[in-house]
C-alpha cells in the first residue's frame, strides 16, 4: 500500500468556523453546501501532529473536521480522503478509543489506496467529543449510542454532498457507505447497520452497501465473568459514581496510540458507568438479542457483511 499513499495536506493552519452545538445541522437541511460551510473544521485534524510514522512513511491524515449535536454534546468525526471520491466508509472505534489509533491509520490508507473517503466518529467522552472522559451510560445501548452512529452516517452524507456541490466537480453520483466498528465500536455497527437496512431503505438507506465488523465484542466467556456479588456490586457503584475508575480494568492505550503522542485514548482505570455498560452488552444483551434473532450477523440477513476476528 505505501506506494500508493500519497501525502495529505492538511488546513491546519486556516482559521475553523464558529460551531455552536446546538445549532449544527438545524435549519439547514435543504442547502447541503451551506451545511458543509458551517460545520468544517480544520484545526485539530487527526494524524496532524507528526509528519511522519514510525516507518517512516507518510501519515494519512484528516482533511477536516465535521462534528455535530446530539443531546447537547458535540460528536466529532475526522474526514479523510479527495472530495471526488464516491464511496465513504463510517468507522466507529471501540471503547477507549478515538481518531488516532493504528487501527484507524491502516484503514485510512488502505481507503486512500482505493479512493474511498474515511468518517471516524469518535463516541462521546472519547477522542475530541464532548462528554465525561471514557464514559458510556449503562443502558443507553439502543436508544442513545446506536441512534448516534445513524445520525453520524446521514451527517457524513449530507456534509459530503456539500463538498461536492461547492467544489462544483460536475459528478452528480451519490456517495455510497458502508460501516464499520472494531470492538464495541464492531457492536454498534451491527445494530445500526440492520436499522438503516429496515428502517431508512427508502431514504439514505438506499445508499448503504454493507458492513464490516472487525473483532466486535459479540459475547464474553462465562470463565471470566466475576462473581454474581462483584456484579451486584459494580452495578451500585456504577449507579452511585459513574464516572468514578474504581477497581475497574486499567486502559493502557500505548501500543495503540498512534502517533505515539497523542492524547485522545482513554488512559486508566475504565469509569465505573463503562465498566458495567461493557459487561451488560457482551454477557446479556447482544447474546439475548443474537439467540432471539433479533440482531442477526450471518449472510442470510441480506445484508452484506464481513466480520474480521484477530487475537
Amino acid at each position: 500500500i505505501s506506494g500508493l499513499i500519497t501525502k495529505q495536506r492538511t488546513m491546519r493552519g486556516q482559521k475553523s468556523n464558529t460551531i455552536k452545538p446546538s445549532s449544527i445541522c438545524q435549519g439547514r437541511e435543504n442547502d447541503s453546501s451551506q451545511v458543509a460551510t458551517d460545520v468544517l473544521v480544520y484545526e485539530d485534524l487527526a494524524f496532524a501532529s507528526d509528519s511522519k510514522s514510525d516507518d517512516e512513511e507518510e501519515w494519512v491524515t484528516a482533511t477536516a473536521r465535521a462534528p455535530f449535536s446530539y443531546d447537547n454534546n458535540m460528536l466529532n468525526v475526522e474526514l479523510f480522503g479527495s472530495v471526488s471520491w464516491n464511496r465513504v466508509l463510517c468507522f466507529i472505534p471501540g471503547i477507549c478509543e478515538s481518531a488516532e489509533t493504528w487501527t484507524v491509520q491502516n484503514l485510512a490508507r488502505i481507503c486512500q489506496s482505493r479512493k474511498w473517503r474515511l468518517a471516524v466518529l469518535e463516541l462521546e467522552g472519547h477522542g475530541l467529543s464532548s462528554g465525561p472522559r471514557g464514559l458510556l451510560k449503562s443502558g443507553k445501548l439502543k436508544d442513545r449510542y446506536v441512534p448516534q452512529v445513524i445520525k453520524c452516517c446521514q451527517h457524513v452524507l449530507t456534509v459530503i454532498q456539500g463538498q461536492k456541490e461547492q467544489n462544483n466537480d460536475g459528478d452528480d453520483a451519490m456517495t455510497k457507505f458502508a460501516l464499520s466498528g472494531a470492538s464495541f465500536g464492531g457492536v454498534l455497527a451491527a445494530y445500526a447497520s440492520q436499522q438503516i437496512r429496515n428502517e431508512y431503505s427508502s431514504s439514505f438507506g438506499s445508499r448503504f452497501v454493507g458492513t464490516l465488523l472487525i473483532s466486535p465484542a459479540v459475547g464474553v466467556d462465562p470463565n471470566v465473568l466475576p462473581p454474581p456479588y462483584i456484579v451486584r456490586s459494580l452495578s451500585l457503584l456504577s449507579w452511585i459514581m459513574p464516572a468514578v475508575g474504581f477497581m475497574t480494568p486499567s486502559e493502557d492505550p500505548s501500543h495503540y496510540n498512534c502517533p505515539a503522542s497523542t492524547k485522545r485514548n482513554f488512559k486508566g482505570h475504565w469509569p465505573l458507568g463503562t465498566s458495567k455498560f461493557i459487561l451488560d452488552v457482551t454477557s446479556e444483551i447482544v447474546p439475548h438479542d443474537v439467540q432471539g434473532g433479533a440482531l442477526n450477523l450471518t449472510s442470510d440477513s441480506g445484508l452484506p457483511i464481513a466480520v474480521i476476528i484477530s487475537g
